[in-house]
């Protein structure tokens, strides 16, 4: 009798432990190490520009992405591993639109709005500018610290978790700011 009640005891441990990491699974499937481009074609009018051409090319790997845009004048490239991109607009009847250094990080939604000009195909117009750090798109927050920073910073028993006070506006709370060692890890 006592031999069934541990087989009981261990296929109700292994029950709740396949129930939380189900749980806890979903909540780590936000978590994502690739970003996107999205962005407008127009013309110098304003209005969208569809069936253009719109190529992405990684600059540090060559590999290069290719679609239309809609109707509505948008494209969007998703699932981009983080990197330096050139953004190139073809459509004919319309001036060239090279836009290079645009730079994809970790779980960042860049929106690259292009102008094409009415002109000959043979021209082509270097758009040169920085990627705008106001992300219209989606409310979430997020930065990306270099590796320079987090490896030349001071930081209190490397807990990398201090890495957090270096984003504007936070405060840090509980044990964030100290040694990991016998601390409340909920803090």
């Amino acid at each position: 009798m006592r031999k069934l009640h541990y087989s009981v005891h261990a296929w109700g441990i292994l029950a709740f432990c396949l129930c939380a990491a189900s749980i806890f699974s979903s909540s780590l499937s936000a978590q994502t190490t690739y970003g996107s481009v999205a962005g407008l074609v127009a013309d110098s009018s304003g209005a969208a520009i569809s069936g253009a051409e719109v190529t992405l090319t990684n600059t540090g790997t060559a590999e290069k992405h290719v679609q239309q845009t809609g109707s509505d004048g948008l494209y969007s490239f998703v699932n981009l591993l983080p990197g330096t991109y050139r953004i190139d607009v073809e459509k004919p009847g319309f001036k060239h639109v090279a836009r290079p250094d645009v730079v994809v990080e970790v779980g960042q939604s860049v929106r690259i709005d292009l102008t094409l000009q009415v002109g000959e195909v043979t021209q082509t117009v270097e758009v040169t500018g920085e990627t705008p750090q106001l992300q219209a798109d989606t409310s979430s927050l997020g930065q990306v610290v270099e590796e320079r920073k987090a490896n030349e910073l001071p930081l209190n028993g490397r807990n990398v978790f201090n890495l957090i006070s270096l984003a504007p506006s936070v405060v840090p709370q509980g044990s964030a700011t100290g040694t990991p060692v016998g601390v409340n890890p909920f803090g």
